[in-house]
């Protein structure tokens, strides 16, 4: 397909888009019906122009979902790419196509100390008389006890058990990814 008919049927064409977003305890989708000719068209020089119609009219039309404008402005960068590679492939002529755009709003607790200092702590003959098949982290892989140092030792509430410091440099890496504070062996949340 040549680039000339491809952008011509961009002008016919419409994006069904179902919009999910999904928060910690909810889940909600929005439709939009977008002409291809808006979508298709909207890449960064149109995100960054304030006065842009297909700026303005993506910003107006999906303000309906709650969530921040740099977050949305992202979405609508990569479902404007999205667009341009469907219509190029689209060899079977469709006029209509459709796009899953799912947004997960992930609260994130910015003080991983406090998150480190409210999980259990447990003292080494309590690993030693419960945990009898785990003698190191899983995280350094290091073992749990040694004699030169006792290192503090926690537990989270899905009872997987770590050196403190691993626990907490995993955390601050979920922090900086922007991702909730999981387990690092069964990925369940910790707070």
């Amino acid at each position: 397909m040549s680039l000339i008919s491809s952008m011509t049927s961009s002008n016919k064409s419409k994006f069904y888009i179902r919009f999910y977003h999904c928060q910690s305890t909810s889940f909600i989708c929005y439709y939009f019906l977008i002409p291809g000719s808006i979508l298709s068209k909207y890449d960064v020089s149109e995100c960054l122009n304030p006065n842009s119609f297909i700026n303005l009219y993506l910003l107006d039309t999906f303000s309906v979902v709650p969530i921040p404008s740099e977050v949305l402005k992202y979405a609508l960068l990569r479902m404007g790419e999205y667009a341009r590679n469907m219509i190029t492939v689209n060899i079977e002529g469709r006029r209509i196509f459709e796009m899953n755009v799912t947004v997960h709003e992930v609260p994130i607790i910015r003080d991983v100390g406090n998150v480190v200092n409210s999980l259990e702590k447990i003292k080494m003959e309590d690993i030693a008389a419960t945990y009898s098949s785990m003698e190191q982290c899983s995280i350094c892989l290091k073992e749990f006890y040694n004699e030169t140092e006792v290192p503090d030792i926690v537990r989270t509430k899905c009872m997987h058990v770590f050196h403190q410091q691993c626990v907490a440099q995993w955390l601050k890496q979920c922090c900086i990814s922007n991702r909730l504070y999981s387990c690092p062996l069964c990925r369940s949340e910790i707070q």
